[in-house]
């Protein structure tokens, strides 16, 4: 299933006439979309916020996220999907932050 998702991602972004911007937004929600029920049961958010350097060492780091990046797009799109709009990573649960690098993996797989 996994690798159905990845030749779907990269047939997308090898055939779409579509702007950048555009054609990465389609990309992230169907990535998000074949994560959807992990990342709804990781859950959107804890009560007390990690620091910064407990968020580096789980290996999420804040300087890799420039508004211009296809990161930002698949981080910004489940967040507002998932976590009503939240972009502070510093209260995203444990489960979701073990998740995310294997969304990513498959999101920026070229």
């Amino acid at each position: 299933r996994l690798a159905l998702l990845r030749r779907r991602v990269q047939e997308f972004r090898d055939n779409s006439v579509k702007s950048f911007f555009s054609r990465e937004i389609h990309v992230a929600k169907a990535v998000l979309k074949e994560y959807a029920d992990l990342i709804i049961a990781a859950g959107a958010s804890r009560n007390d916020p990690l620091s910064r350097q407990q968020l580096e060492d789980k290996g999420f780091r804040i300087a890799d996220f420039s508004r211009s990046s296809r990161t930002f797009t698949l981080y910004e799109a489940c967040c507002s999907i998932f976590h009503r709009g939240s972009l502070d990573p510093l209260h995203k649960t444990d489960a979701f932050l073990d998740l995310w690098p294997q969304i990513c993996d498959v999101y920026n797989r070229d």
